[in-house]
């Protein structure tokens, strides 16, 4: 079963396109690197342009991934599971398609944040681990959008999925400014006025679980 499901999530052409992604993100964070500021604004003022780099990557990565989820969404609710179904309980297959598919998702965005440090590395200042650490919360905000894009997403009209990207990146913009934490307590993306608190990352992880576990009574069908 996760055979089957493996070979159609990561066909021969999804690989590629992948990687074609991968390869065309790289060279655009050079550009916007090397085009951005120069080397003397780099060493007169290293904090600026060096956050003006890290937002403007993190949209892009955001912005990428959100794309590469709306697909892997319409992949996860494709009509392929209904096979699996009459040799597999709904449990079973349920349960291996939420592991691939959040496997997948992460290891994309690691590899992903990986090239975005790795480029910050080569043209900055070297960065403390604080910056490591936070420029990994924007993987997380990706996986609880894709488990929102699950959740909210109905097996007959994938075509909502645009309007939960639509939806997020309007919440993105709200929460630059927000001071209230209202909206974070109802979705935990990552703003710097909140993720100080001490129980914030607590708080962030339980909430995802509780996302996962959702997708799971919706997708084995439950919410009936």
């Amino acid at each position: 079963m996760k055979t089957l499901i493996l070979h159609y999530m990561l066909h021969k052409k999804k690989v590629l396109a992948v990687g074609i992604l991968l390869v065309g993100y790289g060279f655009v964070l050079l550009v916007i690197g090397l085009t951005s500021d120069s080397i003397l604004d780099r060493l007169l003022y290293p904090v600026d342009t060096l956050s003006y780099f890290d937002s403007i990557t993190r949209q892009l990565m955001v912005f990428i991934m959100s794309v590469v989820m709306t697909t892997i969404a319409f992949d996860f609710h494709a009509s392929y599971d209904d096979v699996l179904f009459a040799y597999f309980s709904k449990h079973k297959v349920t349960i291996s398609k939420l592991t691939i598919y959040s496997i997948v998702i992460l290891l994309l965005c690691v590899l992903m944040n990986v090239l975005r440090i790795a480029v910050i590395s080569l043209l900055y200042n070297p960065i403390d681990l604080a910056f490591l650490l936070t420029s990994f919360w924007t993987i997380i905000d990706i996986f609880i959008l894709f488990l929102w894009l699950l959740l909210l997403t109905p097996k007959k009209y994938k075509q909502i999925s645009f309007l939960v990207i639509a939806l997020y990146m309007i919440i993105s913009i709200v929460q630059e400014d927000l001071t209230s934490i209202w909206l974070y307590y109802c979705i935990p993306f990552y703003n710097a006025s909140f993720t100080h608190y001490h129980l914030s990352s607590f708080y962030v992880f339980i909430y995802g679980f509780m996302m996962l576990f959702l997708v799971y009574l919706k997708e084995c069908g439950y919410d009936h």
